[in-house]
């Protein structure tokens, strides 16, 4: 991932996850998936994967940044409600975290 080669990423993070599904990382395997793929420009697969990140680890170090990451690929793919439930449960459930924090600044940006 470091080395911006989302491909041969993806099918690691892919490996990883079958072998070591419960693994302390998974969810940050997941996150890293979706990155990536958002990256590449496969938006739909992108928001599955964090989606999938957010239902099978909802205590996870990623949700907040899973999130953050949501709100944005749901504006790019059109669906302004599905990213202010985004925002709203990452403010909510979250205010303390990095990703909230982003979130507030982004927003007095605007």
């Amino acid at each position: 991932m470091r080395a911006r080669r989302c491909d041969e990423a993806l099918e690691r993070f892919a490996a990883f996850l079958v072998r070591w599904p419960g693994h302390p990382h998974a969810d940050n395997a997941m996150y890293w998936r979706g990155h990536c793929l958002l990256q590449g420009g496969e938006l739909q697969r992108g928001i599955a994967e964090l989606e999938g990140l957010v239902r099978r680890f909802p205590v996870g170090n990623k949700v907040p940044d899973a999130l953050f990451t949501l709100r944005s690929a749901y504006e790019r793919a059109g669906d302004g409600g599905a990213a202010e439930r985004a925002a709203r449960r990452l403010t909510t459930d979250y205010p303390d975290s990095d990703a909230a924090r982003r979130l507030r600044d982004e927003r007095q940006t605007r």
